[in-house]
């Protein structure tokens, strides 16, 4: 199964497990949105630097490794995200409750 990622407005997306340790820990309601793949030329995001990628970014880095093992796009260097519309309030017991339709 494909692992899903939300966030909750800020700059990361993480799994809903972590969302919900968050509720938890500091008590209080939590809304998260869905995230996808922004496949349209939204930032990218270098999994081996841990960074948002600028375009080209493969011209003089080390850890350049391309997918197809000729040229091309790097294997580390994948797309952001973006929001779905689709949002979740996380409580501090742990109960999921879906926000709107």
């Amino acid at each position: 199964m494909k692992e899903e990622f939300y966030c909750d407005g800020g700059e990361f997306a993480y799994p809903i497990n972590w969302w919900v340790n968050l509720a938890y820990d500091e008590q209080r309601i939590v809304t998260i949105e869905l995230q996808k793949a922004d496949i349209r030329g939204g930032n990218m995001w270098c999994k081996h630097h841990g960074e948002f990628a600028e375009p080209g970014c493969f011209k003089g880095c080390d850890a350049y490794d391309p997918r197809n093992k000729v040229s091309g796009r790097c294997r580390d260097y994948v797309y952001g995200l973006t929001g779905t519309g689709i949002k979740y309030n996380i409580h501090p017991d742990g109960r999921v409750e879906k926000v709107g339709k």
